[in-house]
């Protein structure tokens, strides 16, 4: 008996129990009669004897204002009193981090340091060589270029990192169902308020302190407060429970004494939605790649200064008379140096991964997908099988009771009340009232309809019953629950005990139903004697059946005869894709005692399911999403073999998935029990063709995602009951249900699915491939910029002397290389094309064999044609400089030519759009067409065009810093097709053929006969 049970007979109001009230019967500001911290003192440690004096549980929901049947009053007024008196159930946030601090990390960076310290000396060398204005020049420019790199990178990690916080908080924005006006409804934890009634079902997470009103096998793990691993029964005799627990098995009410600060929620909280600063995989490999460039830039760099060092000093350096002008040449060949190191060191590839993943769980937002571990959004490129679920996830989960065999005949579901006689309708409104979790309460507005609520299949059973005639409160009120076995995936049914009423007066279901003579079934009994109902899966509950009710409604012994024709009629709703459950009941007669009946592990009355009476069982259908056939059809193009694993009948399964295009030709069908008797040596060729498992257990489910990953398949599994948790967190992607997911399920997952739509997992196995794409594109120009400046570096040392670019202009050179370019590459949308390329390896090269190709042939032309220019320009182009100009600038002690000076400026700029254009060409690794989809991605616009922008305002407006000189139209126009010549030239690249042959394709369906049909195992 729950408290709202004893709440309708009055037991808690002033004719009721004697409640005693604190503070000497004063009643507290806002009209309740106990505060915060005496209803926190009472659950800390569960003090029963505060509880008592309180006047139990009664008292303290009177002194709460609360009627625990109806819950506290559903408005904004109420809520906010509520909150006013006893806080709210929010928790502090960490800060984020400011804008600031990304500044300062940016600073942090060793060569970045080293730069300033360049510029420093460069000024203080140069000021008195050249005089304060042109002695500026130098060190400020390298101090503007490392300004503009330093608040680039800042902005972009300060945006992911509010896109990350962003993230967080939608994780936290979990429902749970209160009653509140006589409703049932779901409303945010962040919005429950003490007084509330929350409904607790198996896999929840208590959001809250508070006290069970009613409990039914109530199994609560409390390891999180008290670290005991055993679970703790919880009813009114051991009410307390506490926040940051989970409830394991059954389900109930509790009424919530305190929330936020005063509960132990956060630390729970803090462990589902906090992310670890740790890197993923992808960001470990490409460090690795990022340490080999380094390692190279160090050796060109120092081999760059101490070539040009010693020709200088060999050359030109008077050691009698050594002066700031020799300090400033050779400190201008260290800073150049240090420059190439900076340009050699990819400090952008951990940014672009961090980009893309930033930029990729964004988008799965959109696309109803939470990514709660980073690394999963990567590993989803690489999965190979995907073992999903049935019920929600290829179905709608829009569940409807669409035929009924009932007292041995078939019925329309609205026909039963005029086809069976009433003792068995009032036995069938009985066996659905007092044995569910869900309710039926009041519409909300008169000639509405009443408002169903439970999971999807409890919701189709109330609805059913309601349309035939059933009251749902009144039959319930009718009968006292005694012991309650919740649903389980393992068990697949639940059952109930009930004392049936022992008013004449009232229904009761079975007395009037005749029984054969020495069956001692469902013997006709009078009010008040102990019945067991039972429901669950068809064949499960028929087998603990010996009678069954026939179509003249008497219970007659179920022979084997019959049984295997009820058999086969289950196979038949099975084939037409309908979920069968069964309804059976039996009565003990009135010598038979509560202490009569079994005992659970815990000590407390269990439910008798043996010797059962089958009243009927119902077809309900849950139709195929209509976006699932092609779903599974595209996984299976991109060679990732979809697996169905259900806990419904074989027949159902099947039809299911055939419907959805997962059994294919050659696959395999079997039941759970057919699975787990294969033996060990033969599970690897089994599991490769197995794709339906039907009647399976979340063990079942488990052992299926160790064997494929022992087979080296990356397995996805989705989930969402609390008992999926092993094998969520065993997969190598948990995919956990959004909607119908219990909260340990969701826990231990790496995705959520917020629309519970195999739609939406097709679309992150398109995001992960996609993350690992964009990091490849970055990949390729950046190693392409590094290349080409090295070795142009290196050469012109060695021959010249001399470097064609300054400090500034290759930090110019590394902010396009490095931010800019991962901005614009590691954001690329994602293509459905990715989905006809087969699964990204675990091991697969980051530098694959056509991305070789493509920065050979780009570091080629651009080599080519920029040795071409620096060697042989001046003659070629016939630079005398501009009408005007004079023939001579004095820089740095020596004197150069306007020529020379345009002949830098043209390189320079040349060198910088050859990049601008490459990145165009590594936006399509394989592809020709480098301009498809490029409206699409606006950022990538926007980049090219700030880029090309601020190459010719540098050149034009800030000449003096960057070491450049105007140029003319005709000179503008043959850096910009010198540049532009990199996107015809990567196409003729693309011609040249790959070793291996082009896109090796792996096979979509392992091992299988395409000339067979699928195989199902008949059980022996």
């Amino acid at each position: 008996m729950g408290v709202q049970d004893r709440t309708k007979r009055g037991d808690h109001t002033k004719g009721g129990a004697t409640v005693e009230m604190s503070d000497s019967g004063r009643w507290q500001e806002g009209g309740f009669s106990i505060d915060a911290d005496e209803l926190s003192r009472m659950s800390h440690p569960g003090d029963h004897a505060k509880l008592q004096s309180l006047g139990g549980l009664a008292g303290v929901a009177e002194r709460l204002q609360v009627d625990p049947k109806r819950g506290i009053d559903d408005t904004e007024e109420e809520t906010a009193r509520r909150r006013l008196h006893f806080g709210s159930n929010t928790y502090p946030e960490k800060p984020g981090k400011t804008f600031w601090y990304f500044v300062w990390e940016a600073m942090q960076d060793t060569l970045v340091q080293i730069l300033f310290v360049c510029a420093i000396a460069s000024i203080a060398v140069s000021i008195p060589a050249e005089g304060s204005l042109e002695g500026l020049y130098d060190g400020l420019g390298i101090f503007i270029a490392l300004f503009l790199i330093i608040t680039v990178a800042a902005i972009s990690n300060y945006r992911q990192a509010v896109q990350f916080q962003k993230l967080n908080r939608e994780k936290k924005k979990i429902q749970i169902e209160v009653t509140r006006s006589a409703r049932r409804c779901k409303v945010l934890i962040d919005d429950l308020v003490v007084g509330d009634i929350i409904h607790l079902s198996t896999g929840d997470h208590v959001p809250t302190d508070g006290v069970v009103m009613e409990g039914h096998s109530l199994a609560v793990n409390e390891s999180s407060i008290t670290g005991e691993s055993e679970n703790v029964h919880k009813d009114e005799g051991n009410p307390f429970i506490l926040a940051g627990c989970t409830i394991m098995d059954g389900f109930g009410e509790m009424m919530v004494t305190a929330v936020g600060m005063r509960t132990e929620w956060g630390k729970v909280l803090a462990t589902i939605t906090e992310d670890s600063d740790e890197p993923t995989p992808l960001q470990v490999r490409l460090t690795k790649v990022a340490e080999l460039l380094g390692i190279m830039g160090i050796i060109v760099g120092v081999l760059i200064f101490l070539i040009l060092s010693i020709r200088y000093l060999v050359e030109n350096a008077d050691f009698s008379n050594f002066n700031g002008n020799d300090v400033n040449v050779l400190l201008s060949y260290f800073t150049i140096s240090i420059t190439v190191l900076v340009i050699a060191v990819p400090e952008g590839l951990p940014l672009a991964v961090t980009l893309t993943l930033a930029f990729s769980v964004t988008k799965m937002m959109q696309d109803k997908s939470l990514v709660r571990h980073l690394q999963s959004c990567e590993t989803m490129g690489c999965a190979t099988t995907i073992c999903s679920d049935k019920t929600g996830t290829l179905t709608l989960n829009e569940m409807t009771v669409v035929q009924a065999w009932v007292a041995g005949d078939f019925h329309k579901p609205h026909t039963i009340r005029t086809g069976v006689s009433t003792p068995v309708a009032e036995l069938l409104y009985q066996a659905i009232a007092v044995n569910t979790s869900g309710s039926v309460d009041e519409p909300p507005e008169q000639g509405m309809p009443p408002v169903v609520s439970g999971s999807p299949t409890e919701k189709a059973i109330l609805t059913w019953g309601v349309s035939f005639g059933m009251r749902f409160h009144e039959t319930k009120d009718q009968c006292e629950i005694l012991a309650v076995q919740p649903f389980s995936s393992t068990r697949k049914r639940m059952g109930v005990l009930i004392r049936t009423p022992s008013s004449p007066s009232s229904s009761d279901a079975s007395s009037a139903l005749p029984t054969e003579a020495a069956t001692g079934a469902g013997s006709s009994s009078s009010g008040g004697n102990l019945r067991v109902h039972w429901k669950g899966a068809a064949e499960v509950v028929l087998q603990q059946c010996g009678h069954y009710v026939n179509s003249l409604g008497s219970i007659v012994p179920l022979t084997e005869p019959k049984r295997m024709e009820l058999e086969r009629t289950l196979r038949g709703m099975g084939k037409e894709a309908l979920r069968t459950l069964a309804f059976a009941f039996r009565d003990f007669d009135k010598r038979t005692g509560v202490g009569d009946m079994p005992k659970r592990d815990d000590g407390s009355v269990g439910v008798p399911e043996d010797d059962l009476v089958c009243v009927g069982f119902v077809g309900i259908k849950d139709p195929c999403r209509v976006e699932v056939p092609d779903s599974v059809q595209q996984c299976q193009k991109a060679g990732i073999v979809v697996r169905m694993v259900t806990g419904d009948s074989v027949e159902t399964a099947t039809a299911i998935a055939t419907e959805c295009g997962i059994l294919t030709a050659g696959g395999m069908v079997m039941d759970g029990a057919q699975f787990r008797a294969i033996h060990p040596n033969d599970l690897p060729a089994t599991v490769d063709r197995l794709e339906v498992l039907a009647r399976a257990s979340p063990t079942d489910k488990l052992q299926l995602v160790r064997a494929l990953k022992e087979m080296g398949h990356v397995v996805a599994v989705t989930g969402d009951g609390t008992n999926d948790a092993p094998a969520l967190h065993e997969a190598d992607i948990g995919l956990a249900m959004g909607q119908c997911g219990t909260e340990v399920a969701k826990e231990s997952a790496d995705i959520i699915i917020l629309d519970d739509n195999f739609a939406s997992i097709v679309r992150t196995v398109v995001w992960g491939r996609s993350v690992f794409a964009n990091i490849q594109r970055f990949l390729q120009f950046q190693i392409t910029v590094n290349c080409v400046a090295l070795t142009l570096n290196f050469i012109s040392a060695v021959v010249t002397g001399d470097a064609p670019l300054t400090a500034v202009q290759m930090l110019w050179v590394d902010l396009i290389q490095d931010t800019l370019g991962a901005l614009a590459l590691a954001t690329e949308p994602p293509s459905d094309k990715l989905l006809q390329q087969p699964p990204v390896g675990r091991s697969q090269d980051l530098v694959s064999a056509a991305m070789w190709r493509n920065i050979i042939g780009q570091s080629v032309y651009q080599l080519s044609l920029l040795c071409a220019l620096w060697f042989k320009g001046m003659e070629v182009l016939q630079l005398p400089g501009p009408p005007g100009v004079p023939r001579v600038i004095a820089k740095g002690g020596e004197e150069i030519s306007v020529g020379e000076m345009q002949l830098v400026t043209i390189i320079f700029s040349s060198f910088v759009f050859m990049q601008i254009f490459n990145q165009l060409n590594s936006r399509k690794l394989e592809e020709w067409n480098v301009f498809e989809g490029l409206l699409v991605n606006r950022l990538f616009v926007l980049i090219v065009s700030i880029e090309l922008s601020v190459q010719v305002l540098l050149v034009e407006l800030l000449g003096q810093f960057a070491g450049c000189v105007r140029l003319t139209i005709t000179q503008w126009a043959l850096c910009f097709a010198l540049g532009a010549g990199c996107v015809p030239f990567g196409m003729i690249t693309k011609l040249f053929p790959l070793p291996g042959g082009h896109h090796p394709r792996r096979k979509v369906l392992f091992g299988r006969n395409a000339n067979q049909g699928f195989e199902r195992l008949e059980s022996s």
